[in-house]
């Protein structure tokens, strides 16, 4: 596994399409790639969004762009287990999980992931075993007026890709 420091890529989470609509999701992806290094996307995530299928059955060129992604370690699956370190065998536990939520698609996600690191050794993750939900009690002080942060995401979300 690689040793570099990668960026959690929460445009994946399914709570965040009310927040996004698909071309931001194809922008949001390409440009953290591209400009923020490697994306670390926990397991579930490739399942339950609806932004990954929709890339995969209606959009030639990000699908490409995701596949080389994953087939080159861009992207960075995060999974719960050393037992489960295969898009199938993660998608398999998380139904015996009975996780809620999952794509009706999920297979056809799951043989894309598959077919996309054919051949090559998948660069993941596992899941942390302790907590880090604490961290909501360090307060960014980094940026400024969380206001003005607002106004920039606002502003980065409307402009074209």
């Amino acid at each position: 596994m690689p040793t570099t420091q990668e960026v959690y890529f929460s445009a994946c989470d399914r709570q965040m399409e009310a927040f996004i609509d698909l071309a931001a999701f194809r922008r949001s992806m390409v440009l953290s790639i591209l400009f923020q290094g490697d994306l670390a996307v926990t397991d579930v995530f490739f399942y339950i969004t609806q932004y990954i299928p929709a890339v995969i059955k209606s959009d030639k060129t990000v699908r490409n762009f995701l596949s080389v992604a994953i087939r080159n370690g861009a992207i960075i699956p995060i999974f719960r287990s050393e037992k489960h370190t295969t898009f199938r065998e993660s998608l398999d536990q998380i139904r015996r999980e009975q996780i809620q939520g999952i794509h009706h698609d999920a297979d056809m996600i799951c043989n894309f992931l598959e077919e996309s690191i054919k051949g090559k050794r998948l660069h993941y993750r596992l899941w942390q075993k302790k907590a880090v939900s604490l961290g909501y009690k360090q307060i960014p002080t980094g940026y400024g007026k969380k206001k003005q942060l607002v106004l920039d995401i606002n502003r980065y979300l409307k402009e074209p890709f």
